[in-house]
């Protein structure tokens, strides 16, 4: 197995351990337009998580429902304990990826509490492109990566950039 897949089996281990976790576990959906309200869908409802080539898909237990989301929708998804839409956006909600779209220098604004935490950056394959340990809050240089969509991660914090 090549080394370029770890990365996408851990991320699927990993939502496979938010599928069996308590009821109060939720998925969060942040999509992008202000008058577009969060999504908010308990983990233990959620049976199977899928990445198309254009969407994500999650499909529930009780046998037939679907929600597609266009990955050029989705701003964030975060998995919570226990705490509803509102309460989970407002914690975050200063964060944020500046210029998005970029070409060379991408600036995060907020998350100071996340100061000292690894930065990880994944194409949206799952492949892991870059990796900024003990990140302190300074200019992330993404000119080296290819035009596309990427998701930024920093602990349970993922947001969404292109870069041109």
């Amino acid at each position: 197995m090549k080394l370029k897949f770890y990365p996408l089996i851990a991320a699927l281990l990993m939502f496979s351990a938010v599928l069996n976790s308590r009821a109060d576990k939720v998925v969060l959906i942040e999509l992008s337009g202000a008058d577009v309200a969060p999504v908010e869908e308990l983990a233990a409802d959620i049976s199977k998580i899928r990445f198309g080539a254009d969407v994500l898909s999650l499909e529930f237990r009780n046998g037939n429902a679907v929600s597609e989301y266009n990955y050029a929708q989705i701003k964030r998804i975060k998995f919570t304990e226990g705490k509803g839409a509102v309460e989970a956006v407002a914690e975050h909600n200063s964060m944020v990826v500046m210029p998005n779209p970029v070409r060379d220098q991408l600036m995060l604004r907020g998350g100071e509490n996340l100061y000292g935490s690894t930065l990880r950056i994944y194409s949206v394959t799952g492949s892991q492109v870059m990796q900024e340990p003990e990140w302190c809050g300074g200019a992330i240089d993404v000119a080296h990566l290819a035009a596309g969509v990427y998701i930024i991660n920093i602990q349970s914090v993922t947001l969404k950039f292109v870069k041109l």
